[in-house]
């Protein structure tokens, strides 16, 4: 059996990611033994790295396929019209008629010597897969408009050809972009199944696109498994800071001094060790803004720029009584351990994203508004509340943890059971 493994960060530069694919990957092995796991990547040593035995697949192929159009582009320029008309058609046409589609193309390069060689292993690696499933991530979102374009182009075309198509671990809007909620209309209620991070607003969108009810399930998100697993068993004493500054989390310079602030105040006021708890390997994000905003924290941030993989994440933040994040992951990382967060959002994207994971826990998870008018007097409060209350949360998180993980789990296995009636498996 052959599946084609789309995901959140072909860079694997996010730990978050990292973490969603190979649980991912793992699961796949465990409900098709022996399957060949082709995933596509921009960077295969790392994937290799991470994921042994992921077969990569180059991400470059897929962006010449997905362009490639039988509409001469020389009519853009005095026939804008009737080339956007065009276009849309055949858009149209390769999701119901994928067969019919790849013919065409296979035409044109041949009679018409179009040079689209760098095309063709794509087109062949989508003829000759079981199952093309897109793995867990927070990009089906106006905030990353191109990549779930791509996605779900991909699974519109090979649903067109007849294959099965899945999206499991999936955070979804906020979604405002006509052409992106266009090609979700089209791709998403074709899909076999549908699984959720949380279900505060991505059930509702979902819905409103057209997704089969019976097909969605809510299970929360798949990177909740590796930092369960590992686990640390013994409660931590330190404060976990993660502060991510880039465009999409929409942080201004008068928010990062409001926190910077109250860091400093109460990490003062409670004597405990700090740590550092990077998601984003990107030069100018995570461990940039940490050592940016306290310089007077550079050492135990800079040894923050040595983890590498989940795994380090994962037991750095298990060292931690209370972990105040910017980012998604860390505050998955800290719950799924049984780890108060509080969490900070400016941007609708993460203002989404952490009410559904406070959601999905029930308790432990504060989410702070930046930029509301009493915004300190709410951070000092949850701050306060969660660093007192760690031992009362703990089980209540762990056994949320535990859940989440069960139906995550069945959301994959439920996979085998469609791939047995349409004949993949």
């Amino acid at each position: 059996m052959q599946i084609v493994i789309d995901n959140s960060g072909y860079s694997l530069l996010n730990l978050g990611d990292v973490a969603m694919l190979q649980v991912a990957l793992a699961r796949l092995t465990s409900v098709f033994p022996g399957a060949c796991k082709k995933t596509i990547t921009a960077t295969p040593d790392r994937l290799r790295r991470f994921c042994p035995d992921a077969i990569p697949v180059d991400v470059l192929p897929r962006s010449v396929f997905l362009r490639t159009s039988l509409t001469p582009y020389r009519l853009a320029n005095n026939w804008h019209r009737l080339y956007r008309f065009l276009v849309a058609q055949e858009e149209r046409f390769r999701f119901t008629h994928g067969v019919v589609w790849n013919e065409l193309l296979r035409w044109k390069a041949l009679v018409r010597s179009e040079p689209l060689e760098d095309a063709k292993p794509f087109r062949e690696l989508l003829e000759q897969a079981d199952l093309v499933l897109a793995t867990g991530g927070g990009y089906l979102t106006d905030a990353f408009h191109a990549h779930a374009m791509d996605v779900l182009m991909t699974l519109g075309v090979a649903s067109g050809l007849g294959k099965p198509i899945a999206m499991l671990g999936q955070g979804i809007g906020p979604m405002r972009t006509p052409q992106l909620i266009e090609i979700a209309r089209k791709v998403l209620p074709k899909l076999a199944a549908l699984s959720l991070r949380e279900g505060h607003k991505g059930l509702a969108l979902c819905r409103t696109l057209g997704c089969r009810r019976e097909r969605i399930a809510v299970t929360g998100d798949d990177a909740i498994e590796l930092a369960y697993g590992i686990r640390s068993t013994s409660e931590g004493d330190a404060l976990g800071i993660n502060i991510r500054l880039a465009d999409y989390a929409g942080i201004l310079p008068r928010d990062t001094i409001a926190i910077r602030d109250g860091i400093r105040d109460f990490a003062g006021r409670v004597n405990c060790p700090i740590i550092g708890a990077p998601i984003s390997l990107h030069e100018d994000e995570d461990c940039n803004a940490l050592e940016t905003l306290f310089p007077e924290w550079t050492e135990q941030f800079h040894s923050a720029r040595q983890l590498t993989s989940p795994e380090d994440v994962i037991k750095v933040i298990g060292q931690c009584r209370l972990v105040i994040t910017g980012s998604y992951h860390a505050g998955v990382f800290a719950l799924a351990q049984g780890i108060p967060v509080v969490c900070l959002a400016r941007s609708s994207y993460y203002v989404d994203k952490f009410e559904g994971l406070a959601q999905q826990f029930g308790t432990g998870c504060a989410v702070i508004r930046l930029g509301e008018a009493d915004f300190t007097e709410r951070f000092v409060q949850a701050v306060n509340q969660s660093w007192a209350n760690r031992a009362e949360v703990r089980q209540a998180l762990l056994h949320a943890a535990e859940s989440q993980i069960k139906k995550s789990r069945a959301a994959y296995e439920g996979i085998t059971r469609f791939c047995r009636r349409s004949g993949a498996a």
